[in-house]
């Protein structure tokens, strides 16, 4: 009988959603894209045990899919967050990279919005591009409204 230990991810030096997220309850809120001044690039957060209350309870996929190594967001320049509804998936690119965690994450996302049920929405400064099949695709849009560029992407009713 083999036996093996499963290790659970842990974000570590991992501070790419320092970087891509915006912190609205940090005083000043800290806006999207843009480094937060706690934030140690390779080692983590500074505040770790003080840190705001959006930031203790975000996890990101990798995290808690306990995706492979090689997902880990500071790797792919990105980070993939579950949607308000947690049925889809939020991919958020670091304006440095521009499309290479939608590229690394190809199979993933291709794999994950195959059904035709399910969308990826990649956000990448003020760019925002739904990923979907073709008949999924054409009944969801973006809500202008808000000017933050992250949010919402409604599904219009089925004809």
């Amino acid at each position: 009988m083999k036996f093996f230990t499963v290790v659970q991810n842990v974000c570590g030096g991992c501070t790419m959603c320092c970087k891509l997220l915006g912190i609205i309850d940090m005083e000043p809120p800290k806006p999207k894209d843009v480094w937060c001044r706690h934030a140690q690039k390779g080692v983590g957060c500074a505040i770790y045990e003080t840190r705001p209350l959006s930031c203790r309870e975000y996890q990101c996929l990798w995290l808690q899919l306990n995706m492979a190594p090689e997902f880990r967001p500071d790797k792919i320049h990105g980070t993939l967050a579950a949607t308000n509804d947690g049925q889809n998936i939020v991919l958020h690119e670091d304006t440095g990279w521009p499309g290479h965690a939608r590229y690394v994450m190809r199979d993933f996302i291709g794999n994950f919005t195959k059904s035709g049920q399910r969308w990826v929405a990649v956000v990448c400064g003020t760019s925002r591009t739904l990923i979907a099949r073709e008949d999924l695709l054409k009944r969801v849009r973006f809500d202008t409204s808000d000017p933050d560029p992250t949010k919402h992407a409604i599904v219009e009713d089925a004809p």
